[in-house]
């Protein structure tokens, strides 16, 4: 089976879609404080995980220009840092307090 068939690109893209998803979910179901939270994140943070690291193979193998290959890479790879930064900021900033 070749790197970049049809098959293959429509497997990723629903691994993709279903690991979204499933941080979604797993994102309300810990605001409503339901049962399996912290699984049902974990689940889709390696769903999640898979589908990036395949795209970024795609990527480096691909025909592109190595300018191109740098820019997606770099994308895939400090973007999810950067968010996890400004998220730990704001939240260590605006911490609620609890009214007596």
């Amino acid at each position: 089976m070749k790197i970049n068939s049809f098959k293959v690109r429509t497997i990723m893209k629903s691994i993709g879609v279903t690991g979204t998803f499933t941080i979604v979910i797993g994102a309300l179901f810990k605001l409503q404080h339901y049962p399996y939270q912290n699984e049902i994140l974990v689940l889709g943070t390696i769903l999640f995980s898979i589908f990036g690291l395949w795209t970024l193979i795609l990527i480096n193998t691909s025909s592109q220009k190595l300018e191109t290959k740098v820019k997606w890479t770099i994308l895939i790879v400090l973007f999810p840092v950067i968010s996890l930064w400004v998220f730990h900021i704001l939240s260590s900033t605006f911490t609620i307090r609890n009214q007596p």
